[in-house]
């Protein structure tokens, strides 16, 4: 990484954030909206914590990225597996995410998923509502984790929404769509958003819980 490279390493819970404190030195800052601050390499670590569900993720993250203009965010968390092929402990990297909660209804009964951010007459709105996570730094972070987990690694669709998805029926539901997610979580797709908004590379990372 480079000299100058700035990192805002975030959770949505304490619990995730401790975590990530016990592995590395670190010291705590007067910042309320920062309070941790660790040095790897030639890389200064944010570590913040945005608060669960898709408004207090994508509003914290805002304050955070005009006060400390991060070069790189990467976001650590649980989330939930929507296919058989995950089991618990398993990493996936977000390709993309979709927010499962936005979407348009028509009288005539279809609906379309709407791409947050993007008003629901727009014809991309409902072509592809995926927003679209760094391919570089998600290759890197595999990369790295590869070197030192023995647990599994993937990439794919996220689906993200403002709901907690605890039961088998909902979540099978989640899966009847045609972009195939792999993992549901609260946080992703305001993240991705404010990200995209501010033109900063960003990758997601979920440890399946569930």
């Amino acid at each position: 990484m480079a000299k100058s490279d700035t990192i805002l390493f975030a959770t949505a819970v304490s619990f995730e954030r401790e975590a990530a404190l016990a592995n590395v030195a670190y010291k705590q800052l007067s910042s309320k909206l920062c309070p941790f601050l660790a040095q790897i390499a030639n890389s200064q670590i944010y570590l913040a914590e945005l608060g669960i569900g898709l408004v207090n993720a994508s509003t914290h993250l805002a304050l955070l990225i005009n006060e400390l203009t991060p070069k790189k965010i990467i976001f650590v968390g649980l989330g939930g597996a929507l296919t058989e092929d995950l089991t618990i402990g398993d990493v996936v990297c977000a390709e993309s995410v979709f927010q499962h909660d936005s979407f348009r209804s028509r009288s005539d009964g279809t609906k379309f998923f709407i791409k947050p951010g993007i008003s629901s007459l727009q014809k991309e709105s409902h072509t592809d509502p995926k927003l679209y996570l760094d391919k570089e730094l998600n290759e890197q972070i595999l990369d790295s984790l590869s070197r030192w987990t023995q647990k599994k690694l993937s990439k794919g669709v996220f689906a993200s929404g403002s709901e907690f998805v605890c039961d088998i029926g909902r979540k099978k539901l989640l899966t009847q769509t045609d972009h195939n997610p792999v993992i549901v979580d609260m946080e992703s797709a305001g993240i991705a958003k404010v990200a995209q908004n501010f033109a900063v590379p960003c990758a997601i990372i979920r440890i399946v819980s569930d």
